[in-house]
């Protein structure tokens, strides 16, 4: 509905609920709709770790959008890698592929800090 303070409140507020019951799949799907937000504020960067963190967690759960989700998630990665370029695009999306699953939902609320 193009409220994109409220629509953060609430998946951040999903994803907190998600990761503290231990519901992966829940989490997945919060972290992607933090990536929108993110895309959606002009934050590519942020969209595409968040994106990948939560590509990631869905092949390790060996889950699967929907074709129709699936079709539409491709429109997206293409405008977050249209929008940085694509070795950024890479870079960031291996980024956020190699968090964990605790790095990446502290990541998309704004506390992770990069292993050194």
């Amino acid at each position: 509905m193009g409220d994109m303070d409220l629509a953060s409140a609430h998946f951040r507020e999903s994803l907190e609920m998600s990761h503290k019951q231990g519901t992966k799949w829940d989490a997945a799907f919060a972290l992607a709709g933090l990536a929108e937000v993110a895309m959606s504020t002009g934050n590519a960067s942020h969209a595409a770790r968040l994106y990948a963190a939560s590509d990631a967690l869905l092949e390790a759960l060996g889950a699967k959008r929907s074709t129709d989700d699936q079709a539409e998630h491709q429109r997206t990665i293409q405008a977050v890698n249209d929008a940085l370029g694509e070795p950024v695009f890479q870079q960031a999306s291996a980024s956020g592929r190699a968090m964990s699953h605790d790095e990446a939902v502290a990541f998309a609320l704004n506390e992770y800090q990069p292993r050194t």
